[in-house]
């Protein structure tokens, strides 16, 4: 299954992350919504395992963050972590994030950003 995703990184510490997510299947609102709570968990998710700070803790994002999800409207009832469409989701989310935030990370502790 493909599934599009794509991914900015700020050029400031601290800011937006934006994933822009299509998938090519017939979502029930049900669907759409548990595929919205997948990629918000790979998001988070790729966050911690880059171990960016926030302060004393390990960021997990912004206040700004945002995820799109475009599908079109249909019958498929689930996409949850249990489904093709689920897990497709969701490691296109994290590898993802977990990309741009691992460049966000090297150029911050190299000095070559903003």
């Amino acid at each position: 299954m493909l599934i599009a995703s794509s991914m900015a990184v700020s050029e400031r510490p601290g800011e937006t992350r934006t994933a822009t997510l299509m998938v090519p299947k017939a979502l029930s609102d049900t669907a759409m919504l548990e595929a919205m709570s997948i990629a918000v968990q790979a998001r988070t998710a790729a966050i911690l395992d880059t171990g960016i700070p926030a302060g004393d803790r390990a960021a997990t994002g912004t206040g700004t963050d945002c995820l799109a999800l475009a599908a079109p409207a249909g019958t498929i009832r689930h996409a949850g972590l249990h489904t093709e469409i689920g897990e497709a989701l969701g490691r296109a989310v994290y590898d993802a994030v977990f990309a741009g935030a691992q460049d966000w990370k090297q150029e911050m502790e190299n000095g070559s950003h903003g």
